[in-house]
């Protein structure tokens, strides 16, 4: 399904983000989530004097519409009471993800959205794989012993294991899912992960190339052994991307 926002001059600039001019509209009144009363306010004002007017944000079939004669007055207020109810139909995609052994369950909200957003393409191209993580950080932002996950800037993933079932695999062992960590691994950097922490290791059991290679890293990766990242994958240096808008099955 594609979204798109209920009026066609919202554009990027080197000032503003589409959802900073979007949020433009507000500038008359009608303000998120708190209105101009200080009562709770579900959406903004979106005035529009051009032949274009707004649109739906995604397709969908028209089940209600209320178009009044005049406007109402309630003390010198004009409002309507018009409205166009239109029903979506959204496809969800299922995830296999999941926490193992930590209490270290906690990130920022754009890390996580990019991390959940890596998943979810993975699951979308095919791939069937129990995504387990061995954690982020604690509730207090906090990650003793590291210092490399606090404040939830960081996570560590199991390696992907031939059984796609989260077990537990080793780098170069007989049941580790090289090809399809490489595809999940260019799939988090495209959502914003830019380096992870790994090691050397030879993939001459599972890699599609058939290469003896004892210093076979992982993309974007750096060769860390102190502490091992022989059973699991460091991913960091998140950074937020935004030319993301369509949500595909």
């Amino acid at each position: 399904m594609k979204f798109s926002y209920p009026t066609n001059d919202i554009e990027e600039t080197n000032d503003k983000t589409p959802l900073e001019s979007f949020y433009e509209n507000e500038k008359k009144g009608g303000f998120y989530p708190i209105g101009k009363s200080n009562v709770w306010h579900g959406g903004i004002h979106i005035e529009k004097d051009d032949e274009n007017g707004i649109c739906a944000i995604a397709g969908g079939e028209i089940v209600a519409v209320r178009i009044p004669k005049k406007y109402i007055v309630d003390k010198k207020k004009i409002y309507s009471n018009g409205f166009v109810l239109i029903r979506h139909k959204y496809e969800y995609t299922a995830i296999r993800y999941g926490f193992v052994d930590t209490r270290r369950r906690h990130t920022r909200v754009d890390v996580y959205a990019g991390f959940l957003g890596a998943i979810i393409q993975f699951r979308l191209e095919g791939h069937q794989h129990y995504i387990v993580s061995n954690g982020f950080t604690y509730e207090d932002n906090s990650c003793h012993p590291s210092s490399a996950h606090t404040n939830g800037r960081a996570g560590d993933l199991y390696y992907l294991s031939t059984l796609e079932d989260g077990s537990r695999t080793l780098l170069g062992s007989a049941n580790f899912d090289y090809d399809n960590q490489v595809i999940l691994c260019n799939i988090l950097i495209d959502y914003g992960f830019q380096g992870f922490c790994s090691e050397h290791f030879s993939n001459v059991v599972n890699a599609s190339t058939g290469d003896n290679n004892p210093n076979t890293l992982l993309p974007n990766a750096r060769h860390i052994t102190v502490p091992r990242h022989d059973n699991h994958l460091h991913i960091e240096n998140f950074r937020q991307i935004h030319d993301i808008y369509e949500l595909s099955r």
